[in-house]
């Protein structure tokens, strides 16, 4: 990458450094994006003065989420866009200062919520006002000015059209705004209610906004209108479903929740809550709602684990809160993998508002909760084959798995553990370079190898009573051996 002269963050021509931290899971693709925004945003336009970290590391980060909505859509920016709104109220409310962009300098308590979450959410709200085309000329006559200030970007977005300007650029604080009393008259075919604008309960400096944005939802239609602060009513073709705030329409905002008025419900499940005597192992929990749900990302799921994993009352079941999670009959069923569910246990399945329906509307809270059968079994499991064999000797070096059969059907975890392990290599006993493991079926477990085995060598797995039966039995120990040839064969 060629740039124009030193880098805004780094001194080596064209290199944008990250720690190896940054890399956990993949390349941080929109991290990169803001770093190459600043070959615009910091470098070639010089911001100085007042509102100077508004100028450069707002639209970077800004073009960051433009990048991120051309690549992977609009739903993957306004998640960057809502995780932003997050990170800035709850900092802001931790200092109890909300700081003017114009008077954001690296010294201001909260910069990096105001300079990296804060600002772009009013970019946003800025090309959202303007629309995108004039948005882009605004910033490209900003570019060419010949003094890249805040005034200079005003003026630029004032060219373009923009009629009203964003009061936290130059005002501390922000507003706190709830739908209260809101109801459709089905007769009239209206819908009212009010916007209430609420003092921040950190002390922060209140800023009413001139008007804000409302948002119903029908189960087939959509509405937007703009409204002053106060009472409303509006006239609906059909039953809205849901009214909500848009918090991208008004800035600086802390909108309420969305106010459900025909959430989609779960109607029944299997088994029936409240059932008692259900078989235990390998089960599975269906439950069925009156209307189709959104398709499950890893968010939705850990909403839906987190809140069973909450509400449950038992602590043998409280790790089932695991389970994985399933849509099934075209998206109007829920169906859980309780791989494992142990004897004479009550569990608890909910799933939390945060999850939405098909229409994108929070589902009204659902929660079922059954009762396994009871058992009288207390006979530990046992290891009753294995391939290597306990004591195989010979063992050859490409060995591809290894494969364990139990007495009887067990639960779901297996793990070893690492003392055990630790103690075994001072004897020289080495653990084998096992990868994932997977059920073949409810007795018998399958470990892959990540690589090939070393020769000569004694290899044990403790197998110790951390594993157990259904009835939370747990496995008699063994030590499980084997030795491989001297050398390649």
């Amino acid at each position: 990458m060629v740039s124009r002269g030193s880098s805004y963050n780094w001194t080596s021509q064209g290199v944008i450094a990250m720690e190896r931290g940054a890399f956990g899971d993949g390349v941080p693709s929109r991290t990169l994006a803001h770093e190459v925004a600043h070959l615009w945003w910091g470098q070639l336009v010089s911001a100085s003065g007042e509102g100077e970290r508004f100028l450069t590391e707002s639209l970077a980060e800004h073009s960051s989420w433009r990048w991120t909505d051309d690549t992977r859509g609009a739903a993957a920016a306004a998640e960057a866009a809502r995780n932003a709104r997050s990170r800035w109220l709850t900092a802001v409310h931790e200092v109890g200062l909300d700081a003017s962009l114009a008077r954001t300098t690296f010294s201001t308590k909260a910069y990096d919520a105001l300079a990296y979450s804060k600002g772009p959410l009013v970019l946003r709200w800025i090309e959202r006002a303007m629309g995108k085309d004039a948005f882009d000329r605004a910033l490209a006559g900003y570019a060419k000015a010949g003094a890249p200030t805040l005034e200079a970007f005003r003026a630029a977005l004032r060219a373009e059209g923009l009629r009203e300007e964003p009061p936290c650029l130059a005002g501390d604080g922000h507003v706190h705004l709830e739908l209260e009393g809101v109801a459709f008259d089905r007769e009239r075919g209206a819908l009212k209610g009010a916007v209430t604008a609420r003092t921040c309960p950190s002390g922060v400096p209140s800023q009413a906004p001139p008007s804000v944005t409302i948002e119903i939802r029908g189960r087939k239609s959509a509405d937007r209108f703009e409204v002053a602060p106060g009472t409303f009513e509006r006239r609906c073709e059909s039953e809205p479903v849901s009214v909500a705030l848009d918090p991208d329409a008004v800035l600086p905002a802390a909108v309420g929740e969305t106010c459900v008025l025909a959430a989609t419900r779960c109607i029944r499940s299997e088994p029936a809550d409240g059932a008692s005597g259900v078989a235990y192992g390998r089960a599975k929990l269906v439950m069925t709602f009156d209307h189709a749900l959104a398709p499950l990302d890893d968010a939705a799921r850990e909403r839906i684990r987190r809140a069973t994993r909450d509400a449950s009352v038992d602590v043998k079941a409280s790790r089932f809160g695991d389970a994985a999670i399933e849509l099934a009959d075209e998206g109007r069923a829920l169906v859980f993998d309780l791989s494992g569910v142990p004897a004479g246990s009550l569990l608890v399945i909910a799933v939390p508002a945060a999850v939405l329906d098909a229409d994108g509307v929070p589902i009204a809270p659902a929660r079922t909760s059954f009762r396994t059968a009871a058992s009288s079994d207390a006979e530990p499991p046992r290891i009753v084959a294995s391939s290597p064999e306990h004591g195989a000797r010979g063992v050859a070096l490409d060995l591809a798995e290894i494969r364990v059969t139990f007495s009887e059907a067990m639960r779901a975890g297996r793990g070893f553990s690492s003392a055990i392990v630790n103690e075994n290599a001072k004897q020289g006993l080495v653990f084998p370079p096992v990868g994932k493991s997977r059920w073949v079926d409810e007795k018998t477990l399958v470990w892959s190898l990540r690589e090939r085995l070393a020769a000569a060598t004694e290899y044990c797995l403790p197998f110790r009573d951390g594993m157990q039966d259904l009835n939370g039995n747990g496995l008699e120990a063994l030590d499980l051996r084997f030795s491989t040839a001297p050398g390649e064969r």
